[in-house]
């Protein structure tokens, strides 16, 4: 997707996607682009546990442990 949204009401709805999208991407093992997806994702939505969740996931993929205990840590 390279739309960006504007107005500020759609900044969740886009940070949503881009959750499901990494999820996505997780599944297939596509844990390079899951990761970037998770990045975009938790910079738009700090406050949101499943945005570090989805980085996290990510990153265990990735095999970035201490990264991934970190984004987990945002998570509760």
């Amino acid at each position: 997707l390279k739309a960006t949204p504007k107005p500020a009401r759609e900044t969740r709805w886009y940070a949503e996607l881009l959750s499901n999208r990494s999820a996505a991407y997780a599944k297939l093992e596509r844990y390079d682009v899951a990761l970037t997806d998770a990045e975009k994702c938790a910079k738009l939505a700090p406050d949101w546990p499943k945005a570090h969740g989805r980085l996290g996931t990510a990153l265990v993929g990735l095999v970035e442990l201490e990264r991934a205990a970190a984004a987990y840590e945002q998570v509760s």
